[in-house]
C-alpha cells in the first residue's frame, strides 16, 4: 500500500480512541471509526513511529476480529513491515493466552516464525 504519509499520526491516534484502543494520548473523537480495519492495520505496520506500530498490540487484543483481516492485508506490505506485523500479531496472540486467559486470537504465525506457544506461554516448547 505505502500510502502510509497521506495518512497523519493524529489521525491515526484518533481511529485508535474511536475503537477504544487508548494505548497512545489522545482524545476520543466525536465520530465513530472512519478507517476500514484493514486500512488501519496497513497504515499502523508502515508507520515510521515505533509507538504507532506497537499500537498494533493493543488494537489486536481489544478487537481480536481484527484478525481475519491480517492474513489478508500481510501480503500488501513490504517484507519488512510484514514481518513486523507478524511479529505484533503474535505478541498479541501471547499476551492473550497468558494474561486475558482467552484463545480469540488465532495463531497465525507462531510456527513460521519459529515459536509454539503451549499451554503455558512461559515455557519454551
Amino acid at each position: 500500500m505505502n500510502n502510509a504519509s497521506a495518512i497523519t499520526n493524529d489521525q491515526l491516534v484518533s481511529e485508535l480512541w474511536a475503537r477504544e484502543v487508548r494505548f497512545i494520548l489522545g482524545k476520543k473523537p466525536d465520530h465513530p471509526p472512519t478507517m476500514m480495519p484493514e486500512d488501519l492495520i496497513i497504515f499502523l505496520a508502515e508507520n515510521r513511529e515505533a509507538r504507532l506500530q506497537l499500537s498494533l498490540i493493543p488494537l489486536f487484543l481489544c478487537h481480536p476480529e481484527f484478525s481475519k483481516y491480517v492474513s489478508e492485508t500481510v501480503h500488501e506490505l513490504d517484507p519488512t513491515h510484514r514481518l513486523l506485523l507478524e511479529c505484533f500479531y503474535t505478541a498479541a496472540v501471547w499476551i492473550e493466552r497468558k494474561y486475558l486467559s482467552r484463545n480469540q486470537l488465532p495463531d497465525l504465525y507462531s510456527s513460521e516464525l519459529g515459536f509454539t506457544p503451549g499451554e503455558d506461554p512461559e515455557k519454551k516448547t
